[in-house]
Order: C-alpha cells, then sequence, then structure tokens
C-alpha cells in the first residue's frame, strides 16, 4: 500500500472504513514519533482520556500535544479514537510502555514505535512474506551463476530453492515465523 493512500484501496465505496481508521491512527503516530525522534525525544507520550461525554480522546505528544480527533476527521468522535487507539495496542501494532492497562480514567502509554506488524500495515516496512520471497530469488540469482558449484549440486540447490520461494509467495505468514524464529535465535 503507498503510505500516502491511507484508504486502504477502498476509495470507492469505502468498503473498509475500520481498517482505514485503524490505518490512519497508525500513520498519525508514526508522524509523531518522527516529530518527537527530530527533537531529541526517544518516546513519544500519549494522553488517553476515558472519561465519558466530550471529555473523551487520544493525545500524542507532551509539549505540543496533537488531538487525534482534530487530525483524523474519521476518528473525529473522542470515544472512538480511543476505542481505536486500544484496538491497535491490544494487537500490538504499537511498541510502548502502556502501565497496567484497564478501564481508567486517564492514562498517559509512552510509545517507542510501531511494531513490524503495525510498520507493514502503513508501508513502511515491506511484508515479511514478500521479503522472504525475494531473498530467496536472490540467493536463486546469486548460486546461478557461481560458476565454482557442480551442476548437479547447483540443480539441486535451486531445485530447493525455487520450492521455497513458491511456499513463500503462497502460505500467508510464513514470512513473519522465519523471522520470529531468527529473532529468537534458535
Amino acid at each position: 500500500m503507498e503510505p500516502t493512500d491511507m484508504s486502504g484501496g477502498m476509495e470507492r465505496g469505502n468498503t473498509y472504513p475500520e481498517w482505514t481508521k485503524s490505518q490512519l491512527l497508525l500513520l498519525l503516530i508514526w508522524k509523531q514519533l518522527q516529530k518527537a525522534f527530530d527533537s531529541g525525544e526517544s518516546e513519544l507520550r500519549v494522553a488517553v482520556r476515558r472519561a465519558g461525554g466530550e471529555g473523551a480522546g487520544v493525545q500524542l505528544g507532551y509539549t505540543s500535544p496533537v488531538s487525534v480527533s482534530d487530525e483524523i476527521p474519521e476518528l473525529e468522535r473522542g470515544g472512538e479514537a480511543v476505542a481505536v487507539f486500544e484496538r491497535l495496542r491490544k494487537e500490538k501494532y504499537l511498541l510502548g510502555e502502556f502501565g497496567r492497562g484497564g478501564p481508567y480514567t486517564y492514562e498517559t502509554p509512552v510509545l517507542y514505535g510501531l511494531s513490524t506488524k503495525g510498520m507493514v500495515e502503513i508501508g513502511k516496512c515491506p511484508d515479511p512474506d514478500k521479503r522472504l520471497a525475494a531473498a530467496f530469488a536472490t540467493a536463486y540469482r546469486a548460486i546461478e551463476q557461481e560458476p565454482d558449484i557442480p551442476d548437479p549440486e547447483k540443480k539441486e540447490i535451486l531445485g530447493t530453492l525455487e520450492k521455497m520461494s513458491s511456499r513463500a509467495n503462497n502460505v500467508h505468514g510464513l514470512g513473519e515465523a522465519v523471522l520470529q524464529g531468527l529473532s529468537q535465535g534458535t
């Protein structure tokens, strides 16, 4: 998805408005994180107000906070902005310190960034499945051009890489599983 197109490819008919709201909030959080980093901060402070009525909402930033409801018309209702933020937190799109969580009236989590899942969602990081398939394609080309590998062995390796690339292209979630396995140092 193109990062500037946060419609989720649904500009006609707006078939997935809830998904679009999540993407818009992720993109706003990412932009505010970049501003915080540019000003020398290592985190983005967030204020979550669950008070009823017009008091509910989410603000991003500490010195000059930005109201999510003012920045994203689709989340102009403060309570809905809180609900979308909570969904992103629970679904692990955000990295940070959230405290105990729960139904408190006021909470101030600290965000350090978006998870890989969050970055993929807004187009700031390639999909792990596509990355894995691209890695197999690169390895295939390198081995194909390697003159020091005997032909029978090269043919076997290339056949294996071709099968692995096919799996990476056709099995959703395989790239993420491989990345998780690599990060665990097994």
